[in-house]
């Protein structure tokens, strides 16, 4: 049952925000995203809208983060970003779609949506 978001996704107007936004709120919950951090150049990577789409894609991070939803249910995901604002920032359809479902899978995993952004049903 998703009655109600956990916490406010604040809107972000850039991929290297979004990234940033990720990487603070992962480290907040004590959890330390050292691939992804790795990955991104701490959202300095000169290419970060490939590799942020690669991380989208890629079912073995999406294993990882549905362990760390489990672990913290405060966890903030790129996905969570992607799927609201993904093609401003110049994702493909795919990888919206594909942050879209994974945001979707982390929220049934725990029963409830995790994130909900100014604007969006709270129910739907």
């Amino acid at each position: 049952m998703m009655v109600q978001a956990h916490k406010a996704i604040a809107r972000s107007h850039s991929l290297q925000r979004a990234v940033r936004n990720v990487i603070e709120n992962n480290a907040a919950l004590g959890f330390p995203a050292v691939r992804f951090r790795q990955a991104t150049q701490e959202g300095q990577h000169p290419e970060l809208l490939r590799v942020c789409e690669e991380l989208i894609l890629n079912p073995s991070a999406f294993a990882a983060m549905e362990r760390a939803v489990q672990q913290y249910p405060g966890f903030l995901t790129l996905e969570d970003y992607a799927a609201r604002w993904g093609r401003e920032w110049g994702l493909s359809a795919l990888a919206v779609e594909h942050a879209r479902a994974s945001a979707e899978a982390f929220d049934r995993l725990l029963g409830f949506r995790r994130w909900i952004a100014e604007g969006e049903a709270v129910d739907g």
